[in-house]
Formats: C-alpha cells, sequence, structure tokens
C-alpha cells in the first residue's frame, strides 16, 4: 500500500452540508399551498427548481475544494470556498475508535459514512466511497490476529436485540406480553389475530383502554413491533473479536457495520441491570470511548463473568452497598416514582365518586402505576446500594441506579469531578457528586459519604458550596 493515500469526498458530502439551507426550499411551496392558488402555486414550484439548481451549484464549488489526506501518519481535511481554505488536521495515534457505516440509504449510491474519534472526544464523520473507507479505515487502526472471538450465542444475539430496543417499546412489549390475553379472546385468538389483524390489537386493548385510546395504543404497537425488527436488523451477523490492542466488532443487515476500538483508550465500562435483562439474567456491557457511547458490545452472566478479565485485566465492577449507611436522604432517589404514584392516586380519587370514571380511570391509570412500582422499587434498591469505591490504581468504580437500571460503572481514566453540599447534607457529612468523562457523559451520584469522595479530589482544593 501507498505510503500516503489522497482522495476527495463522496458528492454525498455536498448534501449532507446543505440539508439545513434545504429547508428553505419548502418556504415558497407551503405559502402558496396555503392560498390555494393554482397560478401561485406554479410560482412556487419555478422558485423551488430556482433555490434546488442554486444549492446544488453551492454544493458542487464545495465539494470541489475539499478533499483529504493521510500522510506521515496525520490525517488532513481540506475544505476550500475560493480564496478561502479550512484545514484540519488528526493524528493517527491519537484515534480510539473508528467505524465504516455502510448505511442502507446510502447503499444504492456506493457511499460510506467513516466515523472515527479522537482520546480526548472529539468526533468527526466523512462520506466516502466504499473502497477509500475501507482502505482508510484499516491505515488508520489496523487489523490484529485475533486473540479472543467473543461472538455471541444466536440466543445472546435475540437478547442484545431486545436489549438495544428502546425502552419504552420494551416497556409496552412487556406489558402486553405478560397480560393474560386469553381471559378475553379465548383458545382461538391467535387465529383471530391472523384473520383481523389491527382491528383484533384493537380489540384487545379495547379491555384495557377507554374508547379512542385502543386505537392509538394499537399504533403504538406496531411502532414498537418495528422497533424490535430494526433491533434484529442491527445485531445480524453480530461478531466481536478480541486482539492485543484492539476490539473489532462487525454485524447488521439494513446497514452493515464495522468499528475498531483501541482497548488502552477506553473511558469506562458498563454493565447495566435493566428489567429486561434481569427477567433474562444477561446484563449488556457498554463501552465509552473517546466520544462514542453506542450499543451494546457484549453480554455478560453478571459481574464474575470470565469475559471481563479478558477484557480489563484490572478492572473493578463495584458491588451494590448492602445498606444505605446512617443518615442518606431518600428523596434523591424516591421523589420521582412517588411523584408518579401521588398524580395516578389523586386521579383515582377524583375519579371515585362516579363509577364509570372510576371504571375509565382504572384501565387508563393502570400502566403508570405498573410502573411507579417497579420504579419506587428499584429506587429503593438504589438508595440502598448506590456507591463509589476506589479500585487498586486509585481509580473509581461507581455502582448507580438511573431510572430503571442500575449501572455498575467501572472508570479507567481519571475523570473531572465536582461536589457540593446543602445545608442539609452538610450537617450530616454528605454530598453530592457530579463525574465528566469525555465524549460528554456525565455521572450524578447523590448523598454519598464525603470520605469516599476524597479519592478525587486534591486536600488542598476548595469544594463547591
Amino acid at each position: 500500500m501507498r505510503d500516503s493515500l489522497q482522495h476527495k469526498f463522496h458528492p454525498v458530502y455536498s448534501l449532507a452540508i446543505l440539508r439545513k439551507p434545504a429547508i428553505l426550499c419548502v418556504v415558497p411551496l407551503l405559502a402558496a399551498l396555503t392560498r390555494l392558488d393554482l397560478s401561485a402555486l406554479l410560482t412556487a414550484l419555478w422558485q423551488e427548481l430556482a433555490l434546488i439548481s442554486a444549492l446544488l451549484v453551492m454544493g458542487l464549488v464545495l465539494w470541489h475544494g475539499a478533499g483529504w489526506q493521510l500522510q506521515n501518519g496525520r490525517l488532513t481535511f481540506r475544505r476550500s470556498l475560493f480564496t478561502l481554505q479550512w484545514q484540519e488536521s488528526f493524528s493517527a495515534e491519537d484515534l480510539a475508535f473508528v467505524a465504516v457505516r455502510r448505511c442502507w440509504y446510502l447503499r444504492p449510491i456506493g457511499a460510506v459514512r467513516l466515523e472515527f474519534s479522537t482520546e480526548r472526544g472529539a468526533t468527526r464523520h466523512l462520506y466516502l466511497s466504499r473502497s477509500a473507507a475501507e482502505a482508510l479505515a484499516d491505515r488508520l487502526l489496523p487489523a490484529e490476529a485475533t486473540v479472543r472471538d467473543l461472538t455471541p450465542s444466536p440466543a445472546d444475539r435475540l437478547v442484545l436485540a431486545l436489549l438495544n430496543c428502546d425502552l419504552f417499546a420494551t416497556v409496552v412489549l412487556l406489558a402486553v406480553s405478560l397480560r393474560n390475553i386469553s381471559d378475553f379472546m379465548g383458545r382461538r385468538w391467535t387465529q383471530e389475530m391472523a384473520q383481523t389483524g389491527l382491528h383484533t390489537i384493537e380489540g384487545v386493548l379495547g379491555h384495557w383502554l377507554p374508547l379512542g385510546l385502543s386505537g392509538l395504543a394499537s399504533v403504538l404497537l406496531l411502532l414498537t413491533a418495528f422497533t424490535l425488527l430494526l433491533a434484529f436488523s442491527r445485531t445480524s451477523g453480530y461478531h466481536v473479536f478480541l486482539g492485543r490492542t484492539t476490539v473489532r466488532c462487525t454485524g447488521g443487515l439494513l446497514s452493515p457495520t464495522r468499528w475498531v476500538l483501541r482497548r488502552e483508550c477506553i473511558t469506562c465500562a458498563d454493565l447495566r441491570r435493566t428489567p429486561m435483562a434481569r427477567l433474562v439474567k444477561r446484563y449488556p456491557l457498554f463501552l465509552s470511548v473517546g466520544g462514542y457511547t453506542g450499543n451494546a458490545v457484549l453480554l455478560c452472566s453478571g459481574l464474575q463473568d470470565p469475559t471481563l478479565p479478558c477484557l480489563f485485566p484490572d478492572a473493578v465492577f463495584p458491588q451494590p452497598a448492602k445498606h444505605p449507611g446512617k443518615r442518606r436522604s431518600p428523596v434523591p432517589f424516591l421523589w420521582a416514582p412517588v411523584l408518579l404514584l401521588a398524580v395516578c392516586a389523586a386521579l383515582l380519587l377524583a375519579g371515585a365518586r362516579r363509577s364509570r370514571i372510576l371504571l375509565y380511570a382504572g384501565r387508563l391509570l393502570w400502566l403508570p402505576m405498573a410502573a411507579g412500582v417497579v420504579w419506587l422499587w428499584i429506587a429503593l434498591e438504589g438508595w440502598r446500594g448506590d456507591c463509589l469505591v476506589q479500585t487498586a490504581c486509585g481509580l473509581p468504580a461507581v455502582c448507580t441506579t438511573h431510572r430503571l437500571t442500575h449501572h455498575h460503572i467501572c472508570i479507567l481514566r481519571r475523570p473531572a469531578a465536582v461536589r457540593w453540599q446543602n445545608p442539609f447534607s452538610r450537617r450530616v457529612g454528605r454530598c453530592e457528586l457530579r463525574l465528566g468523562l469525555p465524549g460528554r457523559r456525565a455521572i450524578s451520584l447523590h448523598s454519598l459519604r464525603l470520605a469516599d469522595c476524597d479519592c478525587l479530589f486534591d486536600p488542598s482544593q476548595e469544594e463547591v458550596n
């Protein structure tokens, strides 16, 4: 391979940089449609044509003056407009993450989206041809011999797809699947579902929801199914390979993706215990490297999974504390679920005088009340178990709760930290803590003991009141 690479961007680059100015093309058309005038509509179409032509000419000018070059281990981007020139340069040694995404909407025109992130969190993306993108990715982070194959089994891929779904879609799917539908539809429910499709779903939901909302819930279920299909397409053909200094992942059906990250640049590893993960007893592991925080990389059986020492030999994932300690305030943990349950209870009490309103309110509020009870239970666990510990290498490890998810976070780079106290926490020797990591990620911890945070601060440093 040549010592240097130099190419121009794909022509779709001009469309990407002009996507926001293209919104101006809609203004004349909307003005004509509001008047309901045919002559004004024809005039607006001519204006649309003139604006689109001007944008295309501007895009071609910007594309002609743009390009990239890799020489002597430095990646340089060049942009020019007539006599104005811009250049941006990165060292290949500073790159922590490189991904080649063959997005489904770019594949017909032969374009590929190349993404990379530096160790400090700066992220950029380029639109290149497939051959140029693969050649550049191989030069930036070369492929290594596989030390261990961590590819999940087919069953784990299915679980990984479910855990990578949107949380709302997962909650809706659980609420529908765990309900005993046979009480309403009988044994012929499967046949009726196949015959009547959407109307059957609406009929099932009509037993739970007031008139008018069952149709909306049916649409939400279809969106949930669509979300699941997208998640399955992302995990199709998913493979994970562990090298000596890198981690390489490939997979995807509609948008095949190949990404590589440096193991030494990983800033933190997050093992998440969601409600769905607790049911299947498989917990997703998310990696943060530079400015990248993407989907789950692996599935683990717990904090003692044998694959974790392979990725992080010196890492420590903290166990939840067994008791909250003395004088730990429950307010930061419990106020949100308690408020949700209080609002639901107030609505039920408001409709208690009329049986018909109470019936509809019960059908409408059972799902948020069930979510509130689960949220309250998980928040109580967070009040008892959230903690910060110091590892043998002097770095912090965190166990924290955010909404319905427990996070066991092993931090591999020294974070920026801010702690503060209000008059009540100062009286009992506790504080609020916020940790900042590269990639604009922040971790908040509530009502920690002041002594537990001393490992993050210089004794001479003043606290924030």
